[in-house]
Parts: structure tokens; sequence; C-alpha cells
């Protein structure tokens, strides 16, 4: 769906479909992409941050098969909390001076924060010392990255599951199905969304091609 344009599912003819997708409430989300220039040295690539009020998960992008080893990749995610207090009531639109102004100090204190999480890690690992008390010299921090970009996501995951028991959406009589990660409850709270959206895709291509055997099946039936 573009910004400000018709959802797809206006012209699709299905209702039903279309106004239990729309009464699903939606967690929103600031995420930040960060490059920098040198691996950092975490025991684990991706982390579930409890109690924070800024970061709620963070993963090392450029550790996913097939991506390129040296600078790391870093997407971040915030809480709930965090992106409705910065987005509601400042809806600016996109791609205006005011808009990347104030994406430009989300990408600021969400960096801040990760990379506060980041080296508290490292001293719990043993990586990097822990500064004494006594000890007046620079707080340690990440290197200054090479790129980082914030996002606003406005509609990032679903609150609660609108086909639980079917794991999808359907109208059978015009043959019309609906899946993702509003369907099933995720498997881990808050982001076991990807793994809904898999699950829900694979029953509903189940159905689908269990209705499209029942209808060929029928049709040679007539035939015959």
């Amino acid at each position: 769906k573009l910004h400000g344009e018709p959802s797809p599912m206006a012209s699709a003819d299905v209702p039903e479909i279309t106004n239990t997708m729309q009464a699903c409430s939606q967690r929103s989300c600031l995420t930040l992409m960060v490059v920098i220039n040198e691996a950092i040295a975490t025991e684990y690539d991706s982390f579930d941050v409890c109690n924070h009020p800024m970061i709620a998960y963070m993963a090392r992008n450029s550790s996913k098969p097939g991506r390129p080893r040296g600078r790391d990749q870093w997407l971040i995610h915030s809480t709930t909390a965090y992106a409705d207090n910065f987005i509601y009531g400042n809806l600016n639109p996109k791609d205006t001076k005011t808009h990347a102004l104030r994406m430009k100090i989300v990408a600021d204190e969400m960096f801040a924060a990760f990379s506060d999480l980041v080296v508290a890690q490292l001293q719990e690992q043993g990586v990097l010392r822990r500064d004494s008390v006594d000890d007046h010299s620079s707080p340690q921090t990440l290197p200054q990255p090479l790129m980082m970009e914030a996002h606003r996501w406005g509609s990032a995951f679903p609150m609660r599951a609108v086909a639980a028991d079917k794991k999808f959406l359907s109208d059978t009589e015009l043959g019309f199905f609906a899946c993702g990660d509003y369907c099933i409850p995720p498997s881990c709270v808050p982001y076991g969304y990807i793994e809904a959206a898999t699950l829900s895709a694979m029953h509903t291509a189940r159905r689908a091609d269990e209705c499209t055997k029942a209808a060929c099946s029928h049709h040679s039936k007539q035939l015959t």
C-alpha cells in the first residue's frame, strides 16, 4: 500500500475479508539500519531486549547466509511505546524537510541506545573493560556508522490474530484467500511474526491446493 493511496484489497470485492483485515489493530515501530566499518564481537547475532524504554530488538543483518563479512549491518526495532510517542501528533508527510529532520533525531537517539546496549554486552563478555568509578576518561562507544537510516513503520505488527483457527482468511465461493502474520498468534511475542506469516501462507497454499483439486475432480466427473 502506498502512503495516501487506497489499499489493493479495495478492488478485490471481498468486503468480509477486507473488513476483518482492517479491524486488526497494528503496533507501531521505528526501525534503524546501521552499517559499521568493522565487525562487532558480540557473542550472538540477535537480541530480544527486555524492559528498555527505546529498543525492543536488534539483529546483525550481515550474519544472514550469503551476506559479505567485514562490515557489520544491524537492524534495530524500537519499542511500541517509543514509536507511539514519536509518531502520533507528528504525522508529517514523508519526503519533506520536517520529516527528514525528525527521522534524523530518531536515528541519533536509537543509535546511541544501541551503542550503549552493545557496549554493555561486550563488557559482559569481557571483550571491553568496565570503566571504574574513578576513571574519568570518555565513555566507551561504538565507532561512528558509515550509514544509518531510520524508518517510520506505523503498522508494523498485528496486535491480535484474526484467524487463529483456520490460519488464513477465505471466501471459498470466490476462491479468494488471504494470509499473513495477522492470521496466526506469533510463536514468540513480540517478534515471531515472520514465522506466523510463513505458517499462514503454508496453510493457505495447502487449502487452495485442496480446493483446486476438488474443483478439477468435479469438472472431470461432469465431462465423463
